[in-house]
């Protein structure tokens, strides 16, 4: 979480939060793995492509919104704890589109 706060506080979205980049080392140390560079808030408004793990994304990133915030950072992350503490995604599908559809239908409700 102080990582991602970090990259926020220098207007940095990350986009692909996810479990492989939560690494744990000697000690108990828990860091988060930055490697694929996070990208700059204003260049990402101007991305039309999408990037990141359908799994942890989300729906702001699913529906093609123009404008989001950290929050989606934070939507993966909470995927992320549901993942180490259930040892699977959140939202499954056999494919892409079916997962984007389950994590709509749970924005929803």
């Amino acid at each position: 979480m102080k990582a991602l706060d970090f990259l926020h506080q220098q207007n940095y979205i990350h986009r692909d939060v996810h479990p492989s980049r939560i690494q744990q080392f000697a000690g108990g140390v828990i860091k988060f793995n930055t490697v694929g560079l996070p990208y700059n808030f204003k260049k990402l408004l101007r991305r039309s492509d999408f990037s990141g793990h359908v799994n942890y994304s989300a729906p702001e990133l699913i529906l093609e919104k123009s404008s989001f915030s950290e929050k989606i950072d934070i939507w993966a992350l909470g995927c992320c704890i549901y993942y180490i503490f259930n040892k699977c995604d959140p939202f499954e599908g056999k494919d892409p589109q079916v997962i984007k559809q389950k994590i709509l239908n749970f924005n929803m409700n």
